[in-house]
């Protein structure tokens, strides 16, 4: 059920909505102070009631069934505030943090290492001998190092098969002109 692509249908039509908006706007947001303060704070407790909404919390199967059926989307509609507030320069200290230089060799690899991701601990999990526990600090840890090795593993992955492909894309369309 995860990996069925109909289950991120919510969030990509939010993607989409997003994009339209964007394009609508020009970089231009005509809105009040107040309105846009309260947009912040919506769309941040859109994303910290997806963070912490279960955090010790026994729920009954409705509501088990709207967090999990709706999450994805809501996560997308905190998300999407962000990319809106940033591109018409509302984003104060966020846009500050999301612009810093240091995160632009990550956006080169970060789709890669998107797809590399779930491989690598699918694969490292199952070359395990005992079984999953949920303990804060060692799967903290071992989060942390999953993160470390996909993007060392994308990073290789790009020197070998993207980067040569850009460079003699870029070196046919040289000579072409």
């Amino acid at each position: 059920m995860y990996y069925s692509p109909f289950v991120r249908i919510g969030p990509y039509f939010v993607g989409v909505i997003t994009a339209y908006i964007v394009f609508k706007l020009n970089n231009k947001l005509n809105c009040n102070k107040k309105i846009i303060l309260l947009f912040w704070i919506l769309g941040s407790l859109c994303n910290l009631l997806i963070i912490f909404g279960l955090y010790k919390n026994r729920m009954s199967v409705l509501p088990s069934a709207f967090y999990i059926g709706l999450g994805r989307t809501i996560w997308a509609i905190g998300i999407a505030w962000i990319i809106i507030a940033c591109s018409t320069n509302n984003g104060g200290i966020v846009n500050l943090i999301l612009s810093w230089k240091v995160w632009k060799p990550f956006s080169k690899l970060t789709y890669l290492a998107y797809l590399l991701h779930p491989i690598l601990i699918v694969s490292f999990n199952l070359l395990s001998k005992s079984s999953l526990h949920f303990e804060p600090l060692p799967n903290g840890l071992s989060g942390l190092g999953y993160v470390i090795i996909t993007y060392i593993c994308s990073y290789v992955v790009s020197l070998m098969f993207e980067m040569p492909y850009a460079f003699l894309l870029k070196e046919l369309m040289s000579k072409r002109t």
